[in-house]
């Protein structure tokens, strides 16, 4: 519900994006001790964040969904656009673009990072919407998706942009418009990298679907 134009520094002003708020946090950071970033409990960010100073992040709220995380999402869905690969019965292929995967701790995709594709329970997601998520079996060769349920192949230690994913979807239907899951391919490497800054807080986030993995990491 917010805006990148308004000021950002007030619960009734909120900026709408991460990368928006970044400029306003790095001035903060040059006159004040602590630097504090908060996320709307239970909105959804689909950006990043790199910090060369220490921040605290964490939720507010409106008294309307207190209790729930605010969500960095390091993915986007795509639920159309796959095509059968030739010569298979169960395999489907979608380039993908992505963005970074690049710095230290990241090295390229295969190094450290990866991309994952994640199956989504559309039924079971509307009451238990963590449960609902299942990364799909990384898998090493095309040969091994096709014969293998809920699991996927994409090269690694390359550098094209977009990547190929190649797709078993767990039920053997297409995923273009799958009656039963949806599908969400990572496209960014991580939500805040904050690294070697001293006294970082973060807390009541749940950060999922980047390349470099899901939960809080150091």
């Amino acid at each position: 519900n917010g805006s990148d134009g308004y000021s950002g520094n007030l619960k009734l002003l909120p900026r709408k994006t991460i990368s928006a708020t970044a400029p306003l946090l790095k001035n903060y950071s040059l006159i004040h001790n602590v630097v504090i970033l908060g996320l709307k409990s239970g909105d959804v960010f689909e950006d990043n964040l790199v910090t060369s100073y220490p921040i605290e992040v964490g939720t507010y709220s409106d008294n309307s969904r207190q209790n729930d995380f605010a969500i960095i999402n390091g993915s986007k869905e795509f639920d159309k656009g796959w095509i059968k690969k030739a010569g298979t019965e169960n395999t489907f292929e979608q380039a993908v673009p992505y963005e970074g995967f690049v710095g230290y701790g990241i090295n390229g995709i295969g190094s450290y990072s990866y991309i994952y594709v994640t199956e989504i329970d559309k039924a079971l997601e509307k009451t238990a919407p963590f449960t609902a998520r299942k990364p799909l079996k990384f898998l090493t060769s095309l040969a091994d998706v096709e014969k293998t349920p809920g699991s996927f192949y994409s090269p690694v230690n390359t550098n094209e942009n977009p990547k190929q994913i190649f797709l078993h979807t767990s039920d053997g239907n297409s995923p273009n418009d799958n009656t039963t899951y949806r599908y969400e391919v990572t496209v960014r490497d991580w939500a805040i990298n904050s690294t070697y800054q001293s006294n970082n807080i973060f807390e009541n986030l749940w950060v999922r679907g980047f390349g470099a993995g899901n939960g809080i990491l150091p």
